[in-house]
């Protein structure tokens, strides 16, 4: 069995919501060392193991998005003049180069695997594992029309995703060949 936490820290992120602990469990069982199937001679290796974790991500946002931050307004086309004509210049105009979210948080992803190793017949020629996965991730970073006139710009980085999936997945291999010369899996 074997237990995970970890403390993560991300300055992209909200003030509120930098820090973060993540953990996960999982436990395996070496089903073929067990008495009732020691002597079993197709199966060669058998172990049944499971898993649980939730992980955090925040790789989607790029440094400043909670942050209030300031540039060339709408990208420098609207310049403005000031002064008289004949002796004044134009201007450009500096705001706010995005509607900050300083309520921005981690993307979390909870996962659930449960699978089966084996190795079969004399030698176990024939090997693999069979799983099952099952996976939710929560407040998915995504770029979204903003309330309008509560915000200056027309989108927003917010957590307001999420996505669910679950599916098998069969790995196997075979030693087809496999002597003192030569080996083809």
């Amino acid at each position: 069995m074997n237990l995970s936490a970890r403390r993560e820290g991300a300055s992209v992120l909200g003030r509120d919501n930098k820090w973060d602990t993540f953990s996960g469990i999982s436990a395996g069982w070496v089903l073929s060392k067990e008495e009732f199937l020691i002597d079993n001679d197709a199966i060669q290796y058998l172990k049944l193991r499971g898993g649980y974790g939730i992980t955090g991500n925040q790789e989607s946002l790029s440094p400043y998005q909670s942050l209030a931050t300031m540039g060339p307004y709408f990208g420098g086309s609207h310049n403005v003049f000031f002064g008289e004509p004949g002796s004044g210049s134009w201007i450009q105009p500096y705001g706010p180069t995005i509607n900050p979210n300083p309520h921005l948080q981690w993307e979390t992803k909870k996962e659930l695997n449960i699978g089966l190793d084996f190795a079969l017949f004399e030698y176990g020629w024939l090997n693999g594992s069979i799983d099952y996965y099952h996976r939710k991730i929560e407040n998915l970073v995504g770029n979204y029309t903003a309330q309008v006139p509560s915000q200056i710009m027309p989108d927003i980085f917010a957590n307001a995703g999420s996505m669910e999936n679950e599916g098998f997945e069969l790995a196997l291999n075979a030693q087809l060949v496999n002597n003192d010369k030569f080996r083809w899996d």
